[in-house]
């Protein structure tokens, strides 16, 4: 005898339940592989870019993504940017609720960058990491144009961290150029931002902290908003050698630095001007140490042991410098008549 239909309705539901449910879950299970070998291909194909995937682990029972070692790579097949792992925990029920993108944490590991300076592109600056990226980029600012517009999608992040960072900088242009920078380094890189959100009336706390150029500690702490990036803050770089930028005042001074460090520490603030960004800063203090100056000939021009300079305030917008104090110790000046 037949059952009664209700009772073979819910059976069915049942089985249909099931199988929807074997199928996502064989879904999920095969996508990270699914992704890892056909996205980098796709994008090479369309955008030219040449990515290495890390192996994709997704958590189900606690959700979260993690991405391994992964890579962009130049035309050379050396890295442009890359990071031992990416970690993402989403809020999925508060993402749903607040209608955004809500995280519990993200932690980026181990990135590196390598930027490099190229030549001019009609007057206008260009990186190897721009051009790398060019296609990619036209293509979403075509869409975003197309699109219509909407209030764009707002982004919570608990925990944004970044550790173990190195960023290299380097100029492949002539060292007279407009503009020209020696190679700088910035190594231990950690970034810490608590409670991050791209609301349009948030401030960021952020905490900072690496080394640069191998030996100089740099630290910086203090809160931005990520819209208008206005913020303000405190800076602090100890014992920088100064003989790498000799090159940019060579052509104005002609005595070369043997040697000399410098260190500094200021707090900076950055507001809403008529011709965008004005800055100040305030609480400044610049330390030159150790310095040796020679001629042309090779021999001593001047030395001395310590010039500091307190109490330094510089507004940028009404483009004033103004200190406190300014201290020279055991100076000395070799002239020849």
């Amino acid at each position: 005898m037949l059952k009664p239909l209700p009772a073979r309705l819910l059976r069915y539901a049942l089985y249909l339940c099931a199988a929807l449910l074997v199928s996502l879950s064989i879904l999920l299970w095969q996508a990270p592989n699914l992704i890892q070998r056909h996205l980098p291909g796709w994008l090479a194909t369309h955008y030219g870019l040449q990515l290495t995937l890390g192996k994709i682990e997704v958590g189900l029972r606690s959700p979260s993504l993690t991405l391994g070692s992964s890579a962009l790579l130049d035309e050379r097949q050396q890295p442009l940017v890359s990071f031992e792992e990416l970690k993402v925990i989403p809020a999925l029920k508060a993402s749903w609720q607040q209608r955004a993108l809500v995280l519990e944490e993200l932690t980026l590991t181990t990135p590196k960058v390598s930027l490099v300076r190229l030549a001019d592109n009609k007057g206008e600056a260009s990186f190897n990491l721009t051009e790398a990226l060019t296609p990619l980029l036209d293509s979403l600012q075509t869409r975003e144009q197309a699109a219509s517009t909407g209030e764009p999608l707002m982004v919570s992040i608990g925990r944004l961290a970044l550790a173990q960072g190195q960023f290299h900088y380097r100029d492949s242009r002539k060292q007279r150029s407009p503009g020209w920078l020696p190679p700088l380094t910035l190594g231990k890189l950690a970034l810490q931002l608590p409670d991050f959100s791209s609301a349009p009336s948030a401030l960021n706390r952020y905490q900072l902290s690496a080394t640069f150029n191998e030996k100089s500690p740099l630290k910086a702490d203090g809160e931005f908003n990520i819209i208008t990036g206005t913020g303000k803050g405190q800076l602090s770089l100890g014992k920088l050698a100064i003989a790498p930028f000799a090159p940019l005042w060579a052509p104005y001074v002609k005595a070369t630095l043997t040697r000399g460090e410098a260190s500094a520490e200021l707090a900076y603030r950055l507001t809403s001007g008529k011709q965008g960004l004005a800055w100040q800063i305030a609480k400044g203090r610049l330390t030159l140490a150790n310095w040796q100056l020679k001629g042309a000939k090779g021999g001593e021009f001047a030395r001395f042991n310590q010039l500091a300079l307190t109490g330094i305030r510089v507004d940028g917008s009404k483009q004033s410098l103004e200190l406190d104090t300014a201290t020279l110790k055991a100076p000395a000046v070799t002239a020849v008549l």
